[in-house]
């Protein structure tokens, strides 16, 4: 026997605690649970298991009714929450945030949350849970929801084939039983695989989940007829069971391995205990009572909403003050359960029991809700389109700060005697970026290929083709120097570095210009982290760096030497200063005191020097060897002091710790025309002292190699 199938059983609402409390503690600070984002696992098991309760109260009803009455109850009980802060989000996005590569995929998840598929967002821009895009993206809790109703949309259906088979013989109800057991297993199976082949298909899709939400509608089966996984256990033992599996999961799961088979304790342990808690027996247990107590029932009951807002709180404080000092931890968790309270008071509450509502004709919610939804969905966009005119940060200031095609953007339709439009072709997980001077007879050519260096140069090189004349070229991949010449092209890169060659072989000319701009220095950090010294020692100094340089410097004069034979001009853009922290994140009111602007936004001019001088070295050997290339060196331009500053008069030159701002591109725009005026250096003659094998050891003639200060 069970409990009676609509009593409320409040030590499921504490289970609901267990899991939102591990979430937010987790998403707090993950080391102090690191296993505290399977939490989700076991909201996905009581999800199962209520749902199906809720399904059960409707098997009379026919299959149209059936679903309206079930969709009805499930548009009350999460969109008006979840739209409601979608829209606070949005706005705080508008008003805080900057766009940057961290924030690129905000906007786009968002948007689909409204329409249940924020984690199909997460899947296919490749943002694995653990990325630093997705710390810093406000909307990436999510995802579970849009597994959640996805899973809304198929599992009434199948559902209801076993409804029906109740009423008929034994032979009817097995099969009605299988159905839902064959989908679990073939999600248990395809989760198992892709967990060890295809991690965001694994995390996010509803195809590797739907066997955790499956698993809580197999136990309201089991209880439906009367049958509980641990039979004459005693409770107490199997509650004990219960929780040891649950934090197993919360402490010790570990995220590459993960849904499978660290998902499994999580699953498992939240099975037990809910089948345990159902039992009549865990009435007279002390244990089962205890999980009543009233504070951790009322978590649970608003764990929905403690949910829905601790993400966006987090990310927040995260993009402007910081979260990692305690006083900001406790503010965040102060916010979040103030809004957890107002949200589940003002809106939850209120609208499942408004007797209004709750006696509407079936479907009249449903499609309520899609109207809420596309209203609310359009108000988030116009809002986040609007970022610029909204935004409370300096960044708002778009022409100073970002290195888009302006000039393009405001030129008048034919400057110059010439029309320039921009035109993007993809090419083996890059791209081709150009501005094409279609209109005008013998204009010059030049040919950009760099990762993220080249695109942080637009600005110039569309002022350049307005202003002088040029057809530009620009082969980029994120994250993929172009002859870094401190190490080789990594494996992940290969692919472009070979199409961009082979496609720029077949495109140049003699009198062409050829221009590779790249990170060629190890970063001091990124947008969302700073990189510790022994991190950076290790990248540039000892015998695996220098090995790294002398494969680096090989690969460039093999790739050179067939560019030059054609006539083309190479320019080699020397080192520019680096920084510690990132400017976009650290020029505002509400963000300079953020841990990540702690090691200044200035550099010594002699650290940096040293730090460049073997690529420098490397660059100047090159030019001497072979006809046509030349260096440009803007560093002077952008450090004239003993101390590298990121502005200049109060503008910025750089965005982030290494990418120039679109004002720093104007900063250097008469620089780089006159280096284009200048004719390049002819090769030296090979000598004892410098010829083709001088660059076997990249290391030679530069005793400081390896010996900068960090």
């Amino acid at each position: 026997m069970t409990r009676d199938r609509h009593a409320y059983i409040p030590q499921i609402d504490s289970l609901r605690a267990v899991a939102v409390i591990a979430v937010l503690v987790y998403h707090l600070s993950a080391a102090w649970l690191p296993g505290g984002f399977a939490g989700v696992d076991i909201f996905f098991v009581i999800s199962g298991y209520v749902v199906s309760a809720a399904l059960l109260r409707h098997r009379h009803l026919r299959f149209k009714a059936f679903l309206l009455h079930f969709y009805d109850k499930r548009v009350l009980r999460i969109l008006p929450a979840l739209v409601a802060c979608l829209v606070c989000t949005a706005l705080a996005v508008a008003l805080f945030v900057p766009a940057s590569w961290l924030s690129q995929s905000n906007t786009k998840t968002l948007l689909l949350a409204f329409a249940g598929l924020s984690n199909l967002s997460l899947m296919f821009t490749g943002d694995t849970y653990f990325s630093p895009r997705t710390e810093f993206n406000p909307a990436t809790h999510t995802w579970s929801l849009g597994v959640e109703e996805q899973f809304y949309v198929l599992f009434p259906v199948i559902y209801y084939v076993w409804l029906r088979s109740q009423g008929g013989d034994a032979r009817r109800q097995r099969h009605g039983s299988w159905l839902l057991l064959g989908f679990v297993a073939a999600s248990l199976a395809y989760c198992s695989v892709v967990s060890h082949s295809n991690g965001l298909a694994a995390y996010y899709s509803l195809a590797s989940r739907f066997w955790e939400l499956g698993l809580g509608a197999l136990l309201l089966q089991a209880h439906h007829r009367g049958h509980h996984l641990t039979g004459r256990l005693p409770q107490p033992a199997v509650l004990l069971l219960s929780l040891a599996l649950l934090a197993l999961a919360l402490v010790a799961a570990d995220r590459h391995a993960f849904p499978m088979p660290w998902a499994l304790p999580a699953t498992l342990g939240a099975m037990l205990f809910i089948d345990a808690v159902v039992a009549p027996a865990s009435r007279d247990s002390g244990l089962s009572r205890a999980l009543s107590w009233a504070p951790v029932v009322f978590i649970g009951k608003i764990s929905y909403s403690l949910y829905l807002w601790h993400w966006p709180v987090y990310v927040l404080l995260r993009w402007t003050v910081g979260l990692d000092e305690p006083q900001w931890q406790a503010v965040a968790a102060g916010l979040v359960v103030l809004l957890a309270i107002l949200s589940y008071r003002l809106l939850e509450q209120p609208l499942r029991q408004s007797r209004l509502l709750q006696h509407r004709p079936p479907g009249q919610l449903v499609l309520g809700a899609v109207a809420m939804v596309l209203l609310s969905a359009g108000a988030v966009l116009g809002i986040l389109k609007a970022q610029p005119r909204l935004s409370l940060s300096t960044t708002s200031q778009q022409r100073e700060w970002y290195a888009y095609e302006w000039a393009l953007r405001t030129a008048a339709p034919a400057s110059a005697g010439c029309r320039t439009a921009q035109q993007k072709t993809t090419l083996a997980d890059g791209v081709i970026i150009r501005f094409d001077r279609t209109d005008c007879e013998g204009s010059k050519r030049l040919f950009v290929l760099g990762d993220s260096h080249s695109i942080s140069l637009t600005t110039l090189l569309s002022q350049l083709s307005i202003d002088q004349n040029y057809t530009v070229h620009i082969y980029t991949r994120s994250g993929c120097p172009f002859l870094r010449l401190s190490a080789a092209v990594s494996e992940r890169c290969k692919p472009f570095f070979q199409a961009a060659t082979t496609h720029l072989l077949q495109q140049l000319q003699p009198g062409d210009t050829v221009l590779l701009p790249s990170l060629r220095l190890q970063r001091f950090g990124d947008q969302w982290a700073h990189f510790s010294e022994s991190q950076i020692k290790a990248a540039t100094v000892g015998d695996d760096a220098t090995r790294r340089h002398l494969e680096g410097a090989r690969e460039a004069a093999d790739w050179v030497r067939p560019v030059s034979q054609r006539g083309a001009r190479i320019v080699f853009v020397a080192p520019t200063p680096i920084f510690k922290a990132p400017p976009f994140r650290c020029s505002d009111w509400f963000n300079q005191s953020n841990p990540i602007c702690r090691p200044g936004l200035q550099m010594q001019r002699e650290q940096l020097q040293a730090m460049r001088e073997p690529v420098l070295q490397t660059m100047q050997r090159l030019s001497r060897l072979v006809p046509g290339i030349s260096v440009w060196d803007p560093f002077d331009r952008l450090c004239p002091d003993a101390v590298c500053q990121v502005h200049h008069q109060g503008r910025p030159l750089y965005f982030d710790g290494d990418h120039l701002s679109g004002y720093g591109n104007l900063h250097l725009y008469d620089d780089f025309v006159a280096m284009l005026g200048r004719p390049p250096k002819q090769a030296a003659p090979p000598t004892a002292d410098h010829d083709a094998g001088d660059m076997a050891d990249p290391a030679a003639s530069n005793p400081g190699f390896g010996d900068w200060p960090v």
